[in-house]
């Protein structure tokens, strides 16, 4: 998988490998017009299922000068087909707690892959 703007791209192998887009996340998403030059999918990246069996993939959307930098998730399906995105919480709500603010209009996150971490 790949991402391209609001993008998630899957590769089909074989002798001729070929990309084709699976979900277009500004066509599911009410998140205003995507800003190529901020970035739309930001730091996919494959992580454990919250079933424990196989992948997610989590990226954060960030699609135009008013982001709230959304952690979303992808999970798949029985047939292995990626399903629609699950919003887990925003980089924008989380800073607001942690700097104790309401003061907080914009958020740019995910330049790479996500990182993991350990909270506490």
């Amino acid at each position: 998988f790949m991402s391209s703007a609001s993008w998630i791209l899957e590769r089909h192998d074989g002798p001729a490998p070929v990309w084709k887009g699976v979900i277009d996340i500004s066509k599911i998403r009410n998140d205003g017009k995507l800003a190529e030059e901020v970035g739309g999918i930001r730091g996919m990246t494959a992580v454990q299922s919250p079933t424990g069996t196989g992948s997610s993939i989590l990226f954060c959307w960030n699609p135009n000068s008013t982001s709230k930098s959304w952690i979303l998730r992808c999970d798949f399906d029985g047939e292995k087909k990626l399903m629609q995105p699950i919003e887990e919480t925003s980089i924008n709500a989380e800073a607001k707690k942690y700097l104790q603010t309401e003061d907080l209009a914009y958020t740019l996150a995910a330049y790479n892959n996500m990182l993991p971490s350990q909270v506490g």
